[in-house]
């Protein structure tokens, strides 16, 4: 199995473009394309985790680069499953 998401609700809240995820990894590294321009800020929803050392950064691709609209996810075990709201442009 790869690592699979897929975004399950598209709202607006204010001047932000909101955006909630549902993400399955399978690898320890991922980039997310969060459908966004720009990401301005995200929040974490736990499912199922096995390690406690995630890592995820917001508009950065696997090799540092700036990348808009990307969540950079790092130090993911096979099997973690969560919910990430996404609030940008």
């Amino acid at each position: 199995m790869a690592t699979a998401y897929e975004v399950i609700h598209k709202t607006v809240m204010g001047n932000k473009r909101v955006h909630i995820i549902s993400m399955s990894i399978d690898a320890a590294s991922a980039n997310i394309e969060t459908g966004l321009s720009v990401v301005h800020g995200f929040s974490l929803g736990v499912v199922s985790m096995s390690t406690a050392g995630v890592t995820m950064k917001k508009n950065v691709g696997s090799a540092a680069t700036a990348r808009n609209g990307i969540l950079n996810i790092n130090s993911a075990v096979s099997g973690d499953v969560f919910h990430v709201t996404v609030y940008g442009v």
